[in-house]
């Protein structure tokens, strides 16, 4: 995938790599040098310009050392090492650090510089994302600082820091011995994706403190009198001395662009400082910060040795659910949970992809994010999209908003969202409604348990379902209904239904739960499908679903089997559904997650977590069954044929089989069981490690075998029965991707899985006489 630029977007239906086109000149963006004369040189204690071109370390110009950037990548595991992200065209001066938000961080060891009663902190920062933090913390003065530049030692009053907060608030704080003085921005918080030029002054004896931003007072106080604590800490860049950590990953790191960092031990004059500020302008202005160069660059982890080719994927970090696609002018769009500031779980927004085929998709700029001044205040979870009656797509998101805990009975209700500029063809920018559409009650069910708004449009009438609990502790959906497409106005209709029978594994919470109308490809015959996903007490989410009917007058769904099917086989892989109705040809989609199943230590070493499912398409065969298919666009970018043959035999077709090189592929296999009962393909046959997909013709009992891998951390034998299929007929397209395996058997179910092991090599076995009708494999071409 490529990513293209915030600003000036042009309209590319090849999905090439798009620029950005400033709205300055473009002699803004040649390198100049700042030849300002600072006043106040003799005071400086630290000037670190980032001005480095390539390289793994900073060098501080008052002493004329280098200190090493920590990256992960530096002595990378999975890939080829590399240096950390740099900006060159618009750098305030110079060159400019990226900080990955996670990995990134510059330590100064024994950092006692003379400092007593004066400091002035001046720097340049262009942040990506702010941390989620406690609504409650301001309140209690816990807040969790992003620390930009700190050595600050809560414990013993001592040292200094400036950091960033949730929302983009921001701090100063000096350590006195008895007291810690800190001030915070009144107004104007740091921008996201913008140079913010902050100067910090404090002068102990005359007790004046004040924060500036790009040239202009923000805030001060008068009474900030002391002496500075010298701190023991080391002088951190990037990251804070009061460690969190969420499984392996350190909390309160900053993410984004750094340049021009400054530290005095003296009070800066406001004259000077200005001054200083007006130094790097260029055509009246401080440069613009290039999105595509502060963004997370996708280069940088797509030579991982696991990470897919084909398969859609953020440009770094985590992800989980795909939801909400449609079209639009021109373009699929398909979003995403996203976080940010590394490949853990934390506040998430919406991620965004865009594609014309569905299977190339683009990075852009993240859609939804937390926000003070909108309901989405701690997080923007999954949702779905749908469309006014003149075509506006509309998104429907779950609006995470903790401090409602207080006064009302859920942080999780829902809120909708439309694009900024309908002309815009990327719809980068959307504005999120002022109020919530639908909130949880107590006769609804339990609190907190109200997400994943999912709309269907029939016959007029728009249905949103809303994943939820029930009073009992088990999984449920909500059903509310509007004819009004401003989608402000719904009603409750109750629970979607009851299930006949309720299992353990079908979870205490439901979540991306799906109503859909399906048919045949004659149109004869026509069912709903209802699709969830389970949640709670340590559930695999797998996909679940159940085939009925649904009474539009009552918003009542009547399954026609008592226990639900699985549409993938897989343990855990397939999970996280949304469906939607592609506007265009009728058909019926469903997206997923695709979970790596690896630990924390793994998705650190390696910057990314998780991938998007191949959307797959949904139908029905001639007596109702589920059909599960690949979508059809997948053969825009199927390349060389690798193996293409028909009424092989056994030996040459392992010959061919054994002599695979490639580690993306797709494979057509077409067997006749003449005289068998199982056929077994062995995959990535290593010798020593190996998975085994086996089926067994006399029950059509799919599944497969990772005991034998050699990386995975998830190993078993999973498998099911495949409903519908005709028996003594093996029809397998099968999807390899690096590290995930989609196999798609006789055109009804999926096994999805994990297998790292890298060997492309595999072995067909049967245990008789077997036709072998169709061999085929193709190499697949990167969509990156």
């Amino acid at each position: 995938m490529k990513k293209i630029s915030l600003l000036g977007l042009s309209f590319i239906v090849s999905l090439s790599f798009i620029g950005c086109n400033n709205k300055t000149s473009s002699s803004n963006y040649e390198d100049f040098v700042n030849e300002y004369n600072d006043p106040n040189k003799e005071s400086l204690i630290l000037d670190i310009p980032f001005d480095e071109e390539e390289g793994k370390v900073v060098k501080e110009k008052v002493s004329e050392l280098e200190y090493e950037i920590e990256y992960v990548f530096n002595d990378a595991y999975y890939q080829e090492s590399r240096d950390p992200q740099r900006i060159y065209k618009s750098a305030v001066s110079g060159k400019a650090l990226v900080f990955d938000g996670y990995s990134n961080s510059i330590e100064i060891e024994n950092y006692n510089k003379e400092i007593t009663n004066e400091l002035t902190i001046d720097l340049f920062v262009g942040p990506r994302m702010f941390e989620w933090d406690d609504p409650n913390a301001t309140f209690y003065g816990t807040q969790k600082i992003q620390s930009i530049v700190t050595t600050l030692d809560v414990e013993n009053n001592s040292g200094f820091q400036f950091g960033m907060y949730k929302y983009g608030n921001f701090v100063f704080q000096v350590g006195v011995g008895d007291r810690i003085i800190e001030l915070w921005n009144e107004w104007n918080a740091l921008d996201r994706y913008k140079w913010n030029h902050i100067t910090c002054v404090w002068n102990g004896e005359t007790g004046h403190m004040a924060m500036y931003k790009n040239g202009e007072i923000i805030n001060f106080m008068d009474d900030a009198f002391g002496t500075l604590k010298k701190s023991n800490n080391d002088l951190y860049i990037g990251k804070s001395h009061q460690k969190e950590y969420t499984g392996m990953f350190e909390l309160h790191m900053f993410n984004g662009g750094m340049d021009e960092l400054k530290i005095y031990n003296k009070e800066i004059s406001e004259n000077d400082l200005i001054n200083y500020h007006k130094s790097f302008y260029v055509n009246g202005n401080v440069k613009e910060l290039l999105f595509d160069e502060v963004w997370l660059d996708e280069e940088i982890v797509k030579n991982d040795k696991y990470h897919p080719l084909y398969h859609a994927t953020p440009p770094q970090h985590w992800m989980n659910e795909p939801h909400a696609l449609f079209y639009y002018n021109g373009y699929y769009h398909l979003f995403y949970q996203f976080n940010m500031t590394g490949p853990y779980w934390r506040q998430i927004c919406w991620g965004h992809w865009v594609s014309t085929d569905m299977v190339n998709w683009i990075n852009v700029k993240e859609a939804i994010v937390m926000d003070e001044s909108t309901v989405i205040k701690d997080g923007a979870w999954s949702g779905c999209a749908s469309y006014k009656e003149d075509g506006t797509p509309v998104l429907f998101i779950t609006a995470g908003d903790d401090a409602r805990l207080v006064n009302t009975y859920s942080n999780q209700n829902i809120t909708i969202a439309v694009p900024k500029d309908l002309e815009d063809p990327y719809l980068t920018e959307w504005e999120v409604h002022d109020e919530l559409v639908a909130e949880i009650t107590y006769e609804m069910g339990n609190s907190n348990q109200f997400r994943d708004p999912n709309v269907y449009y029939e016959d007029g009438t728009y249905y949103m379902l809303v994943g939820s609990q029930t009073r009992g502790n088990k999984g449920t959906t909500q059903v509310f209904v509007t004819k009004d497409d401003s989608f402000e106005n719904w009603e409750y209709k109750g629970h979607l239904f009851v299930p006949p029978v309720y299992e353990k594994y079908m979870g205490t919470c439901w979540e991306l739960t799906n109503l859909v109308k399906l048919t045949n490809d004659k149109k004869t015959v026509s069912k709903y499908l209802f699709a969830f996903s389970p949640a709670g007490d340590n559930m695999d989410n797998d996909v679940f679903y159940y085939l009925g009917d649904f009474n539009k007058d009552t918003c009542r769904f009547i399954p026609e089997h008592e226990i639900p099917l699985r549409m993938d086989f897989g343990n855990n892989v397939f999970t996280g559904p949304t469906i939607s109705v592609d506007p265009l040809t009728g058909r019926v989609l469903i997206c997923s997650i695709l979970q790596d199943q690896r630990g924390g230590r793994e998705q650190y070493r390696s910057g990314w977590a998780f991938m998007a499912g191949i959307p797959r398409e949904l139908s029905l065969d001639d007596n109702g069954n589920l059909k599960v298919t690949p979508l059809k666009e997948l053969n825009n970018i199927k390349g060389d044929t690798l193996i293409k043959d028909e009424n092989v035999t056994l030996s040459k077709l392992n010959e061919g089989l054994n002599n695979l090189t490639e580690t993306e592929i797709y494979m057509h296999l077409n067997i006749d069981n003449i005289n068998s009962k199982k056929a077994s393909l062995t995959l990535k046959d290593t010798g020593e490690h190996y998975s085994i997909f086996e089926y067994n013709f006399e029950n059509n009992y799919a599944s497969i075998n990772t005991e034998n891998t050699g990386s995975n951390r998830v190993k078993g034998i999973f498998g099911d029965y495949v409903l519908g299929a005709k028996k003594d007929v093996l029809d397998l397209e099968i999807f390899i991707d690096r590290g995930v395996v989609e196999i798609y058997i006789n055109g009804y179910n999926t096994i999805t899985a994990m297998i790292y092991d890298i060997s492309p090599k595999m072995n067909l076995d049967v245990d008789g006489i077997i036709q072998i009708n169709e061999i085929e494999i193709r190499k697949m071409n990167s969509i990156r």
